[in-house]
């Protein structure tokens, strides 16, 4: 099977499942993202053990898990007090967890202390920030969204959220290749140009409009234009970043296991960036 017929075959597949839980939410969501979260965070450590840093993965999992989980339940049950508690028993799981890894680290690192507790702390919060705001944006009820049916209306914005993202990645690759001449920056990525980058901005401000639009997403036009911008722009600086953590560990790709798409880390790099600001616009605009 060439590698094309791999990259088709993962498509198939996978679309289907993602726009299935898109719209279904709850549980579903919730054991998507986490298993998502915990083969990303297991790439990312892998990639720090490239560099000769022995991070290890069972305190930052658990973490991950435990932060996750706590939001998901925080979050399904919709009252004041069932949301203060989270708030104090995630300040005690973030406190808990510097403490342990630095204990851990103390007494059974003696080469590295320093860039093993580094790496493992900032893991953490590296996987857990993006993921959990996917998980919080299909949660949460934004008074942003007019639609009477929320429930369906988060998973179409979650549809159209990472159909942006596809799009902006299509644009600014075939652009790039036809007529990119002036390069971003070659020594993290020397096949990317100006003006892929700018065609996958556009093709981003002006498509998550239409899709709003055709989803029938009841949100301000201003507000979808802003969307597609923040897609657009810091879902590329999310590859670079990527791009950049693979060349440092002189790696092709994060891991092998979408196939010819390499890890959840290169399917995934563009949410790493965007996802945290869209939480937060939606909150900042529900007010």
């Amino acid at each position: 099977m060439n590698e094309l017929a791999k990259r088709l075959l993962v498509a198939v597949i996978g679309i289907p499942i993602a726009i299935l839980l898109f719209y279904l939410g709850n549980w579903y969501f919730f054991g998507a993202i986490l298993i998502i979260s915990m083969i990303a965070l297991y790439e990312f450590l892998k990639l720090t053990q490239k560099k000769g840093v022995n991070s290890k993965l069972p305190i930052p999992l658990i973490m991950i898990v435990l932060f996750e989980t706590l939001i998901f339940i925080s979050l399904s049950n919709n009252n004041i007090f069932t949301f203060i508690i989270f708030i104090v028993v995630l300040l005690i799981l973030i406190i808990a967890s510097y403490f342990l890894l630095l204990m851990k680290n103390l007494f059974f690192e003696k080469e590295n202390f320093i860039l093993i507790t580094a790496s493992e702390l900032f893991s953490i919060y590296y996987i857990l920030i993006p993921f959990a705001s996917l998980l919080s944006i299909r949660l949460m009820n934004f008074k942003v969204f007019e639609n009477l049916e929320l429930d369906y209306v988060k998973g179409s914005f979650l549809l159209i959220y990472f159909a942006t993202i596809w799009l902006c990645d299509s644009a600014a690759y075939f652009i790039g290749k036809k007529w990119g001449k002036h390069k971003i920056a070659t020594k993290i990525s020397p096949k990317k140009s100006w003006e892929g980058g700018i065609a996958g901005l556009i093709m981003s401000i002006v498509i998550f409009p239409v899709l709003i639009l055709l989803f029938k997403v009841e949100i301000p036009i201003y507000l979808a234009v802003l969307f597609g911008f923040v897609i657009g722009l810091f879902g590329q600086i999310g590859d670079f970043l990527e791009s950049s953590y693979k060349r440092d560990a002189n790696v092709k790709d994060s891991s092998n296991i979408l196939s010819e798409h390499g890890g959840i880390l290169d399917r995934f790099d563009s949410v790493m960036f965007t996802a945290p600001i869209i939480l937060l616009l939606l909150i900042l605009f529900s007010f």
